[in-house]
């Protein structure tokens, strides 16, 4: 919710720069994190999804500049007081070469989610409807003008963002 001045000090180099496929690729500091922080499930109606716990099942390293790790977020429904708070949805799992700077802070990055179409599918939505695509780019561009401001700010208005990103193709989430 705060941007930069909410990532704790020395994880991230200011240069961090790597890919997560199939997601794409992010240059820098601030494309770094809003991969890690920013694109991470907000509970919100109807679903209440969020993540709810991240397992390092494996972490391996031979040196002080690599490493190599498997993570399972854990996607549960984040609900107080509601009967399924709680209730597990799925799993997403992200697979990830590390390459950290000489303070430690993560330089580059190659990682990869293999399970994200399936996850995405578990999460209730069927994107091949024209419809649900059409409610995404709403949802997304509605997120995007309320994170994005000031010099962050990437388009004009919410309806800007929507006549932009409508006229491309939809794709799907192992295409992007």
């Amino acid at each position: 919710m705060n941007g930069s001045t909410a990532v704790p000090p020395g994880l991230f180099n200011e240069n961090a720069t790597g890919r997560i496929t199939p997601l794409g690729n992010f240059t820098g500091f601030i494309d770094s994190i809003e991969y890690f922080f920013g694109l991470v499930p907000t509970p919100e109606p109807p679903a209440y999804l969020a993540i709810s716990a991240a397992d390092v099942v494996s972490f391996t390293s031979g040196c002080a500049e690599v490493a190599a790790s498997v993570v399972y977020l854990t996607i549960s429904v984040h609900n107080p007081g509601a009967p399924n708070h709680g209730q597990f949805r799925t799993k997403l799992k992200q697979v990830a070469f590390w390459r950290f700077d000489p303070s430690g802070a993560v330089l580059n990055y190659d990682a990869w989610i293999p399970n994200l179409s399936l996850w995405i599918s578990n999460m209730g939505v069927d994107f091949s409807s024209p419809l649900a695509q059409a409610a995404a780019i709403v949802e997304l561009c509605s997120m995007i003008q309320q994170r994005c401001t000031g010099d962050n700010m990437q388009y004009e208005s919410v309806a800007t963002c929507v006549v932009i990103l409508g006229m491309r193709d939809f794709g799907s989430w192992d295409e992007v």
